[in-house]
């Protein structure tokens, strides 16, 4: 990407960070970690968890976070995790609450992949081919996150909240009907675990 700038809706830094290496292929930023939530701590965080204190709950029908959110500082670059296309430019922005996002599909061992970065700046953001590490865009406060963060529901650091959905082997490739919110964790290269606790991969340079 060859510019940097500010949004209306967020994204304090005023300069591109400089000599940035990227994170290990599969990781949307460098040495992930789960962002917490005020009332539900690190399972706020995490897939399929509620922001209550009220825990996780497998029943799919009962799911309340449908991605993980990562820690990332206001105006740090968020990276592809995988070679891929957008999605589907037109969709864009897909939930008001995400507010600036980009969403790639991917091929993953086989598997066909949609990964969704909210709360992105709006200026900077790739709505094209990426390869994995390519910066994707810059963070930024954009959609519910700046609200959460002014109401002290989570910590006062910006974090990328990361969605994936599998598709179901069908033969149309429908965001809404063919394909299934699944853990963005089966597909990090950094292993975290229930706890939030994380190991990085022997793969990561």
């Amino acid at each position: 990407m060859g510019h940097y700038s500010d949004d209306d809706e967020g994204g304090g830094a005023t300069t591109p960070p400089t000599n940035e290496t990227g994170p290990c292929p599969g990781d949307p930023v460098k040495n992930p970690e789960i962002a917490p939530q005020k009332n539900s701590g690190i399972q706020g965080g995490m897939f399929g968890c509620g922001r209550n204190g009220l825990g996780c709950d497998t029943d799919a029908t009962k799911k309340v976070h449908n991605g993980i959110d990562i820690k990332n500082a206001d105006g740090a670059p968020v990276y592809a995790m995988y070679d891929g296309f957008n999605y589907n430019v037109e969709r864009l922005p897909l939930k008001p609450l995400a507010a600036y996002m980009s969403q790639f599909q991917h091929s993953v061992n086989g598997r066909t992949i949609i990964v969704t970065y909210f709360h992105l700046e709006d200026a900077t953001r790739v709505l094209g081919p990426v390869k994995a590490g390519d910066i994707i865009g810059y963070q930024s406060n954009s959609g519910n996150l700046k609200g959460a963060i002014a109401d002290g529901l989570c910590e006062s650091h910006v974090h990328v909240h990361v969605e994936v959905r599998e598709h179901n082997g069908g033969a149309q490739y429908d965001y809404d009907n063919d394909f299934t919110e699944v853990d963005p964790r089966d597909y990090l290269s950094t292993s975290i675990d229930s706890q939030g606790n994380t190991t990085t991969s022997t793969n990561c340079n």
